[in-house]
């Protein structure tokens, strides 16, 4: 991953990642986690997880805005994202 956000230009406490997915307690926590830690910060629009069970929703949300979270990860919905246009890879 680092090497694709390499590509991107990307670095590391300057760059912003939308993170979605169905496994929000897993697939979606370990990758905010992960943009997290590398000092990104890291938009997840709450409409664009899932979960089987909603408590686990709830906990991993709860998660993102604790205190280790708090600085770098935004909750927030998908029709309050504003895309730029970003380079095409080669």
């Amino acid at each position: 991953m680092d090497a694709l956000l390499a590509r991107f230009g990307m670095r590391s406490g300057e760059g912003c990642v939308i993170v979605t997915g169905i496994s929000t307690r897993n697939c979606v926590q370990s990758a905010v986690t992960a943009f997290s830690i590398r000092d990104y910060h890291v938009y997840v629009p709450m409409d664009c997880t899932a979960q089987k069970d909603e408590k686990e929703i709830l906990q991993a949300f709860s998660l993102f805005t604790s205190f280790g979270y708090r600085h770098n990860v935004t909750m927030t919905r998908s029709d309050l994202i504003k895309l730029r246009p970003q380079k095409v890879l080669p």
